[in-house]
């Protein structure tokens, strides 16, 4: 398939498509959407900024009958998500009738959710677990006929360790049994879905869409490089310099605690550098202004904790720093993954300086099948940039 009117999609979507400047499927697209067009479950892996979000959003446009009642959920980890994904359904949804989309998530009084849903009647609901489990558990929806269910990032809102496993469970349990499950994540392999029970319990005969082995999920349209510093002090100065010299549209800087966020944000907003941060302890109305700041281009720099590290597309990050080496393998394929979208050429730096830096980045190379030497003192920005604002 070459084109989006493959799919049998219609009228009204394939307009809002080619309108949203998509020329044709991608990979995952063009593998994933005849399943989910026919309504079959659907575990669905592809590296991230693949596409993936259209799959379910194409899928469940096409197959909805745009009632008076909520026939689509999804459900997605942080408010971030929630918010950009409402976002992508009224843009391929907007020359639709009665397409009506909501997000409910916490840190809102309840009652403002409630107005909403009284006052538009939401068919398509995009929430986190926990604030859906509440206005199901206190029937302020009813869930009695959705037909499609989604859950993005499902690795995560899964995790056995996670109070949303719990919530998904009895959000599902209210819905019908003859509901469409889709799934999607970046970082599932073939063998882990096959162990994971958690996963395939909540489906019907899922069809799988997956990669079959770890190193396939890298972006190699991304150039990764280390920074190997002798000490924590010496990593402020290090970022500046990277500032100053490395050409870049937007730059997302990645830490692992609040403080820090904090403090060097404030650091780069006295050195006169276009930042903002977005962190768990900002009030909802804060990190969501300020996440919109970056993402309408208001600020060039976005210093964030790991919140921003899942799913989030801006689409003019050309640069991802790792102030801070994340704590795994997989955060750090979910940080690089803000920047390198559709397989756009883009940069990532990380900052190494303890043994346990540089035992996170042995695993990242083992796991990706990547090399990460230092970064050269110059470097062509016409080897990392696609495009430039």
């Amino acid at each position: 398939m070459h084109s989006f009117t493959s799919f049998g999609l219609r009228p009204e979507l394939i307009k809002a498509v080619e309108d949203r400047g998509y020329c044709k499927p991608s990979p995952i697209q063009e593998k994933a959407l005849p399943d989910a067009l026919a309504g079959h479950d659907l575990l669905c892996q592809s590296k991230t900024g693949s596409g993936k979000t259209a799959v379910f959003i194409l899928s469940t446009l096409n197959q909805m009958e745009f009632e008076d009642f909520i026939e689509t959920v999804v459900l997605v980890p942080t408010r971030e998500l929630a918010v950009q994904t409402v976002a992508e359904y009224q843009m391929l949804g907007k020359f639709l009738k009665n397409c009506r989309t909501s997000a409910f998530f916490g840190g809102l009084p309840l009652n403002v959710n409630i107005a909403n849903i009284r006052s538009s009647a939401p068919n398509i609901v995009v929430a986190t677990p926990g604030r859906m489990r509440v206005l199901v558990q206190e029937r302020y929806i009813s869930l009695r006929r959705v037909r499609h269910f989604i859950l993005d990032e499902c690795d995560m809102l899964l995790r056995p360790t996670s109070n949303m496993c719990c919530d998904i469970r009895y959000i599902l349990d209210h819905c019908p049994e003859d509901r469409q499950v889709q799934m999607f994540t970046a970082t599932i392999t073939v063998p882990e879905a096959e162990r994971e029970k958690r996963f395939l319990k909540l489906m019907h005969c899922p069809k799988y869409i997956l990669v079959k082995k770890q190193c396939e999920l890298t972006l190699s349209s991304v150039l990764q490089y280390r920074l190997t510093l002798e000490d924590e002090c010496k990593k402020t100065r290090a970022l500046i310099n990277l500032l100053d010299r490395i050409e870049f549209n937007q730059v997302a800087i990645f830490v692992n605690t609040v403080e820090r966020c904090c403090v060097l944000c404030g650091i780069l907003e006295e050195k006169n550098f276009s930042a903002i941060a977005v962190h768990s302890n900002m009030t909802q109305e804060d990190r969501l202004e300020n996440f919109a700041k970056f993402k309408d281009f208001r600020r060039r720099i976005v210093v964030a904790t790991d919140l921003m590290g899942r799913g989030i597309d801006v689409e003019f990050v050309t640069f991802v720093i790792n102030y801070d080496v994340p704590i795994d393998e997989k955060t750090y394929l979910h940080r690089i993954g803000r920047t390198g979208r559709m397989d756009r050429r883009a940069l990532a730096v990380s900052f190494c300086v303890s043994q346990q830096d540089q035992g996170v980045l042995q695993d990242v190379q083992e796991a990706y099948g990547v090399t990460l030497v230092e970064l050269p003192q110059n470097l062509d920005p016409e080897v990392y940039l696609d495009y430039k604002s």
